[in-house]
């Protein structure tokens, strides 16, 4: 038998939320003319707290789904999270087409966050 001591020195396997791939898209043409999809993919499969899954549905993952819209060089994505069916989370980032990557890290963030698996 193990003291507690000993119980408590073992490292245990870290909880990282699950992500499916996104369903984003441009309101106004109903295609993701931004690759939006594509770019938050290969965030999510780099960030620490998060695991890419290779599907567009898997029980207990987060998906991500919205819309956004492009304006004078202006970005506004709204994105809902969703599990199981169920929205846990929403959240509108903006930024510039001429610079995705911030956009693309707003969004992982919110994806972070607002997926989260309370330990």
């Amino acid at each position: 038998m193990l003291s507690e001591e000993d119980k408590a020195s073992i490292p245990l396997a870290e909880v990282k939320t699950r992500v499916v791939h996104a369903t984003l898209a441009d309101q106004g043409v109903f295609d993701d003319t931004l690759g939006l999809m594509d770019k938050l993919a290969q965030a999510v499969r780099v960030h620490e707290g998060l695991v890419f899954v290779d599907k567009h549905k898997a029980a207990g993952a987060c998906k991500p789904i919205g819309g956004y819209t492009v304006r004078s060089g202006h970005v506004k994505v709204t994105l809902n999270l969703k599990r199981d069916g169920k929205i846990v989370g929403s959240k509108t980032v903006t930024g510039t087409d001429e610079d995705l990557d911030a956009v693309v890290s707003q969004l992982v963030a919110a994806v972070a966050e607002g997926c989260a698996i309370a330990e």
